[in-house]
């Protein structure tokens, strides 16, 4: 090993290449990490209960009254108010567990406890999130779903298509007004591709005099990640639904649609009993309960020009 410098000719001054060791960056280029979307789009407050209560939460559901025409001297009718409660319970979990050795600790530049630990964060929570965003999809009621697997509905710019990708926002968020879902809170989830077509030059969202902001979103490129279309919160994740390679998902819903409770149950670091060193293990365990489908949508889609 040598320096980054030739020497004269004849000169024998530490030409070993010890003194002169490749200098390597302290620092461990982390793997690029995604948007999680689940703890955005569904009701958490149950989280906090579980340590207290148990593996089920309980949730009790407001009752529905009904009304009845009223005529003068009419003989009232008293509604039964009927209890109702839904379980979520705590049944999904995932796991990471590895091993380090102390050697691997001391002789190496990089603080691999530290960025090991980093990295299974990160895949816990990663999972968490394909975990809800696929059980959600598998929730949506059949009034609020367009489109199927094998009959998407195709989504561009040309006469040939069923909806432009904002057209497709509409429809969804007009399925929701007719089951009674509140405007506010309601958030979209789609693939990159959906919002890559919904940004595209053809698209009106494109100008700033339609948006009303103050330059291009083609030039800002923060669509769906600080606007609101059709009354919906956007998201972009590469964790969104989809029935297949060439059918995404485009998935709807209201914040309060579905619940969640989530913690880490278990961290640990243990001795290694087979070498020098330590193991690694770590326990997530989560729960979820869609509690009202209908305020769930999806739209089976097929992109053009992606």
């Amino acid at each position: 090993m040598t320096t980054g410098f030739s020497a004269a000719a004849g000169y024998g001054q530490l030409q070993g290449g010890a003194a002169f060791p490749t200098i390597y960056d302290q620092k461990i280029l982390r793997s690029l990490k995604i948007k999680s979307v689940a703890d955005e789009i569904t009701n958490d407050n149950y989280s906090g209960v579980i340590s207290d209560k148990g593996d089920t939460v309980r949730i009790i559901k407001q009752p529905i009254v009904t009304t009845q025409p009223y005529t003068r001297g009419m003989q009232l009718v008293r509604q039964d108010i009927v209890d109702e409660d839904l379980s979520l319970v705590i049944d999904q979990g995932n796991v990471y567990s590895y091993a380090l050795e102390d050697i691997e600790q001391v002789q190496s530049h990089i603080d691999w406890e530290d960025a090991c630990a980093d990295a299974a964060g990160y895949a816990l929570h990663n999972a968490y999130d394909v975990n809800i965003l696929t059980y959600i999809q598998t929730q949506v009621d059949a009034a609020t779903t367009e489109g199927s697997g094998a009959s998407p509905k195709t989504i561009g710019y040309g006469a040939g298509n069923n909806y432009t990708p904002y057209n497709a926002l509409n429809r969804l968020a007009r399925l929701l007004d007719e089951q009674n879902v509140p405007e506010e809170g309601r958030w979209a989830v789609a693939s990159p591709a959906f919002w890559e077509m919904i940004a595209d030059e053809d698209s009106k969202l494109v100008e700033a005099q339609v948006t009303g902001d103050a330059e291009s979103i083609m030039r800002a490129r923060k669509l769906a990640t600080s606007k609101m279309l059709a009354g919906f919160t956007c998201f972009k994740s590469n964790n969104a639904p989809s029935y297949s390679a060439s059918v995404p998902i485009l998935l709807v819903g209201h914040v309060d649609a579905v619940a969640t409770a989530s913690q880490v149950l278990k961290s640990r670091v243990l001795p290694n009993p087979n070498a020098f060193g330590k193991l690694y293990d770590g326990l997530h365990i989560f729960g979820r309960k869609a509690l009202r489908t209908k305020a769930l949508g999806q739209m089976y889609m097929s992109l053009g020009n992606v």
